[in-house]
């Protein structure tokens, strides 16, 4: 799973990746109030364990928009809560900057000039959080005297101040951040402070990934379509995916009704999943309540009524749609499949169902 944020970025920004599509974190994603993928949510430094985050609204998910939010979060914090690791983000002014020319120093100094929107400098000076033996600072097209001092006509620009005292244009192939970072890195001195946390995270979700997946491969026919996989997506869909709906109100509760009548009429056999489905459905149509709490929904899913024959696993297997290692293929491929046997169940009679090469076959656990 990639991450949007470059890893030298780790001391200031820490990225955590959730999967709400495994059972194992449903409880993290409903207390956090996750309900639709991807959703990104974001928390101040120093921010209190009761803090539930704020999520991103935006309709523009690309990596680099991202990027740019997260530099604003950063920036939106006050001198109290800045994060510690975080050097200043804000302009350098002339004033501020100037009195630096022929200062010798032990380190080198790169001065960022560039446009009050663009983001170049903040993302270079986090590029270099973790690399001692350079200092990056920004500074705006906007300040007239510093241009005149440095002879700077195009942004962004960035003029280097040596630790000899001698300053210079810094000529690179393109005027963009990794060039930019990238020539910064490799001046003589300039090394990486710490160690990257990344590398031990990168270990521990390897460890956890192939002991996940440590489970046998069952042998399967691509031709079929199993049993285990249509329970498991509707153990999935109704136990925890639909979870995260504290209520169904509205246009999620009639979508919801019409799935269900859909499955109770639909579903393959006459086993105790339709059974299941179709006192459900009577359930639901029953009701002329706007709204249903979800957990009224569970105890008839769990069948606390203990109405005979009424039965659904709460156990994931898949068959077809087992992945070749953990977080592949599994609910969204039952899913689909699902889908697929109900629109072939709505089109065809069972003789011509089977005329399809569709079969529907029950799968056995031994334990």
């Amino acid at each position: 799973m990639s991450v949007c944020l470059p890893s030298d970025w780790q001391q200031v920004v820490r990225i955590g990746v959730l999967d709400c599509a495994q059972e194992e974190n449903f409880d993290v994603c409903k207390e956090f109030n996750i309900k639709f993928y991807p959703t990104f949510k974001y928390f101040h430094a120093h921010s209190p364990e009761t803090d539930r985050g704020t999520s991103y609204r935006g309709a523009d998910r690309e990596i680099q928009s991202v990027r740019q939010l997260m530099v604003n979060i950063l920036q939106n914090h006050t001198k109290v809560d800045w994060p510690d690791h975080c050097p200043p983000l804000e302009p350098y002014s002339s004033v501020e900057l100037l009195p630096l020319l022929g200062q010798r120093s032990d380190h080198y100094t790169a001065i960022i000039v560039e446009e009050p929107d663009s983001y170049v400098g903040r993302e270079v000076v986090l590029d270099l959080v973790q690399y001692s033996g350079v200092e990056v600072k920004r500074a705006l097209s906007s300040d007239l005297p510093l241009l005149d001092a440095l002879k700077i006509t195009t942004f962004p620009s960035v003029y280097l101040l040596h630790p000899n005292a001698t300053h210079t244009h810094l000529h690179v192939q393109k005027r963009l951040r990794f060039f930019f970072s990238s020539f910064l890195r490799t001046l003589p001195g300039v090394q990486r402070k710490l160690k990257s946390t990344t590398s031990t995270s990168g270990v521990l979700m390897g460890a956890l990934t192939d002991q996940r997946s440590s489970e046998p491969w069952r042998d399967f026919d691509r031709s079929k379509v199993y049993q285990a996989d249509l329970e498991s997506a509707l153990h999935y869909l109704l136990r925890v995916e639909l979870a995260t709906h504290n209520t169904l109100e509205g246009e999620e509760l009639q979508t919801f009704k019409d799935f269900v009548t859909l499955v109770a009429k639909l579903y393959p056999g006459a086993g105790s999943v339709v059974k299941l489905m179709e006192t459900l459905s009577d359930w639901l149509l029953s009701l002329p309540l706007p709204q249903i709490p979800y957990q009224a929904v569970l105890d008839l899913v769990d069948n606390k009524m203990r109405i005979s024959g009424v039965f659904l696993g709460a156990e994931l297997r898949w068959v077809g749609c087992q992945g070749s290692r953990a977080g592949l293929r599994g609910y969204p491929c039952s899913l689909w499949t699902l889908f697929h046997v109900l629109t072939v169940q709505h089109e065809a009679t069972p003789t011509a169902l089977e005329n399809t090469g569709t079969h529907i076959c029950m799968y056995m656990y031994v334990y």
